[in-house]
């Protein structure tokens, strides 16, 4: 009678576990990092846009390669942690992002 009890036992936290790994990796699959397009880069000047990808959400609304970023949603961000903060909170939210950007000495607000 002991013996089967902790068979069952076993058996039973073998499939929780098992339940658990499924559940682990359908969110893996359908897991995704905000992404706005852009390669930000750490400079003198503050975060710099090195590579904006075509058609991608900073693309079409107006940001190119030299954009420097001041703030996203009134909020200043100056490292990337801040960014990849701001970007996953507005991800969360599902929010629209209004980035400042400065460009030849003129700040513009692209959308």
């Amino acid at each position: 009678m002991r013996r089967q009890l902790s068979f069952f036992l076993v058996l039973a936290v073998v499939i929780i576990l098992i339940v658990l790994g499924f559940f682990n990796i359908s969110r893996k699959l359908s897991w995704r990092e905000p992404y706005d397009g852009v390669i930000w880069e750490d400079s003198p000047s503050g975060l710099t846009a090195a590579k904006v990808d075509e058609d991608s959400p900073a693309y079409l609304s107006g940001i190119k390669s030299g954009d420097i970023l001041f703030s996203i949603n009134n909020t200043p961000v100056k490292n990337k942690i801040e960014l990849a903060k701001m970007l996953w909170l507005i991800d969360r939210l599902e929010q629209k992002a209004l980035y400042q950007v400065g460009r030849g000495g003129t700040i513009l607000t692209p959308s």
